[in-house]
């Protein structure tokens, strides 16, 4: 039998209590865009200078608006960055313009992994990266976690892909 469900019945996604990433994930991002920017500049700078009119001003001005852009960027998308865990699945949301969630049920998981750069390590956060079924266009990446939340996440999300596999 498959019976009909009136979409009246499904429950609400503003239902969900999300939780929000850490705020040393906001510092972390906009000191990397930071670095990143001044790295994008340099080449750029260099190639200003050996123009025949060149202009300082307009290399300044080009590279605030760089800097400020990113930083902007990091501090915005900080604010529309969620995450949910459920008894079978996992939610992210996120999205300044373009907002998506996405919906991970557990019994796709097929590996998860913690990682940290230099940066993550300094501000001690961590990086989950969810491997699916289906390739990799179905991976999640779950950012700016304290490092003793990530590992629980996994290890609770490993525990559920045991105990699902056994069934």
């Amino acid at each position: 039998m498959n019976s009909q469900i009136m979409t009246d019945n499904i429950p609400s996604i503003s239902d969900i209590d999300f939780e929000t990433l850490p705020k040393e994930f906001r510092k972390k991002s906009i000191l990397s865009r930071s670095i990143f920017s001044v790295i994008v500049a340099i080449p750029i700078s260099v190639s200003f200078f050996f123009t025949p009119h060149f202009s300082f001003d307009i290399l300044l001005s080009f590279f605030l608006i760089l800097v400020l852009l990113n930083i902007f960027h990091s501090v915005k998308s900080y604010h529309y960055k969620f995450y949910a865990i459920r008894e079978k699945d996992l939610l992210y949301r996120s999205g300044i313009f373009f907002r998506q969630t996405a919906i991970v049920p557990f019994n796709r998981i097929q590996h998860v992994e913690m990682k940290q750069t230099p940066l993550d390590r300094k501000f001690g956060l961590a990086k989950l990266v969810f491997f699916t079924a289906g390739g990799s266009g179905s991976d999640l990446k779950l950012s700016g976690l304290y490092k003793e939340q990530a590992e629980k996440i996994r290890m609770f999300i490993i525990e559920k892909i045991g105990e699902l596999s056994e069934h």
